[in-house]
């Protein structure tokens, strides 16, 4: 059978007791310990901010980030989809927030404008006549992607 010293479960119950006193504070409102003699613990637990209920949480978009992967993602697509038609092109590349390349045959130009208007119809597709080819978002839906990102 368990037999504790009468001496050992005395100083447990002194040393609860003591822990229990230096916590009661905190169980109460500051204008009650106010009042207690000074030899009493009154000072309560200084509470963080996540402890006290309130935070402050700022999220911030990088709304030129959003349209910027969104152009590189076009580049990617425009990459596949002309390699798939194997119509030839040069120096595919975003340059700011535009996709520029360079068709090899100008005879492909009908053919790549299709191909490119279908990859993202909110972007413009301009091809000059010597085979220059931009893709630009238009400001309208550069704008809705950047109110989608926020919200």
């Amino acid at each position: 059978m368990l037999r504790f010293e009468p001496w050992k479960i005395v100083m447990v119950c002194v040393i609860a007791l003591l822990g229990f006193a230096y916590a009661s504070p905190n169980f109460l409102n500051s204008e009650t310990t106010k009042g207690w003699p000074t030899w009493v613990p009154h000072q309560q637990v200084n509470l963080g901010l996540d402890l006290q209920g309130g935070s402050h949480l700022l999220l911030e978009v990088d709304i030129n980030a959003v349209v910027a992967e969104h152009m590189e993602s076009l580049v990617d697509e425009a990459r596949v989809q002309l390699r798939s038609e194997r119509i030839g092109y040069t120096g595919l590349a975003r340059v700011d927030q535009t996709v520029v390349l360079q068709l090899r045959d100008v005879a492909d130009t009908d053919r790549a404008q299709t191909l490119l208007e279908e990859i993202d119809p909110t972007a413009e597709v301009d091809i000059d006549s010597d085979g220059a080819v931009s893709i630009a978002l238009t400001e309208a839906a550069a704008a809705e992607r950047q109110r989608n990102a926020v919200s």
